[in-house]
């Protein structure tokens, strides 16, 4: 009986003992669960502050790589060289250059220039220097800063380019002249052919005589005003020869013949005969009021003339042919209506 007791005790204090262990189990759980949830709360609170820092530090020293250069603080120093030209613009009738600064220093410097004429089209290390005369020189000065300090270079700039051509003077407008001479009667006339007389006075006659020889017209011209003229250039001449009067039939000798004759101071029967450089021929066919003419060839010849520096231009005139009827057949004209006109032009 006693055995039978001791039997039942010894379970019940087993079945106790693994109840109070179980008990024992869920106490411990729940404190440590509670532990680690509080650790957790911490950690990421933490990790949120760690993360938050490191960011900061991050954009703190992206600030500092953008002000400096990694290494040591240096001062600036600072060269200058001639990168480009001399060169000429023609359009702008300047010489330039373009000058770029080499510069060393940490933090990086800045670039001044004295002068930069492209506004720095080229660059913040390049400056454009313009010189618009082959006189003008130009100092440049550039000077680089940073935080430890700054440092200056100069570089002299001087025309370099080919020399620009003068613009040509223009030449003054040449004056233009005229002069309307008339005919020098002391020694102006007219010769019949095989006759001895030379005749001057009012009158000069060109056609033929009762002999039925020529008639011929010697006209002189002092043209002294413009051959003593320098570089003068002859435009235009022309004859003006008003008819005054006529005798017989003149008309029936088809041509007259002008040609130029220097016969000099005095009108000699010598000059009767042929002689002189034709200058104008023109018709007869009616009769007429005047002897009007102008040529090139007139032009010419008393350009050499006023280039030979001579006093006279002289002209002789006559009618081609003759008309075989025993009676005088001509034009008559009076002196003092006889001019010559001379357009010319002499330097301004």
């Amino acid at each position: 009986m006693k055995r039978k007791y001791f039997i039942f005790i010894s379970i019940l204090a087993i079945v106790t003992l693994f109840t109070t262990a179980a008990l024992c189990n869920q106490c411990s759980i729940t404190p440590s669960t509670t532990t680690e949830k509080i650790d957790v709360e911490e950690e990421t609170a933490a990790e949120k502050e760690t993360s938050a820092d490191r960011t900061e530090d991050k954009k703190t020293d992206e600030e500092t790589t953008e002000a400096e250069e990694p290494g040591e603080k240096e001062k600036p120093e600072i060269s200058l060289a001639i990168v480009y030209g001399p060169e000429y613009k023609v359009d702008e009738e300047l010489c330039f250059y373009r000058v770029k600064a080499m510069v060393t220093g940490n933090p990086k410097p800045t670039i001044s220039f004295s002068k930069d004429d492209s506004d720095s089209a080229w660059g913040k290390d390049v400056a454009q220097v313009n010189l618009y005369d082959p006189d003008e020189t130009y100092t440049l000065t550039a000077t680089a800063t940073n935080s430890e300090g700054s440092d200056t270079a100069t570089i002299n700039i001087s025309w370099g380019c080919p020399e620009p051509e003068p613009e040509p003077t223009p030449e003054p407008e040449p004056e233009e002249a005229v002069a309307d001479i008339n005919v020098d009667t002391a020694i102006s006339g007219y010769i019949v052919v095989d006759v001895d007389a030379v005749v001057g006075g009012l009158y000069t006659y060109v056609g033929d005589h009762t002999n039925d020889k020529q008639i011929k017209a010697y006209l002189s011209f002092n043209i002294n005003s413009i051959s003593s003229l320098d570089d003068v250039t002859v435009k235009e001449v022309s004859v003006s020869m008003p008819v005054d009067g006529i005798g017989g039939h003149p008309e029936l000798m088809p041509n007259v013949h002008v040609r130029v004759f220097d016969y000099g101071n005095t009108l000699e029967l010598a000059d009767q005969g042929a002689g002189g450089d034709f200058v104008a021929i023109f018709p007869t066919s009616n009769p007429m009021a005047s002897f009007n003419f102008s040529t090139s060839d007139m032009v010419a010849k008393l350009q050499s003339a006023v280039d030979a520096e001579k006093d006279r231009f002289q002209l002789k005139l006559s009618l081609e042919g003759i008309n075989v009827d025993g009676i005088t057949d001509w034009y008559r004209f009076k002196m003092s209506n006889i001019v010559l006109h001379v357009e010319y032009e002499i330097p301004g």
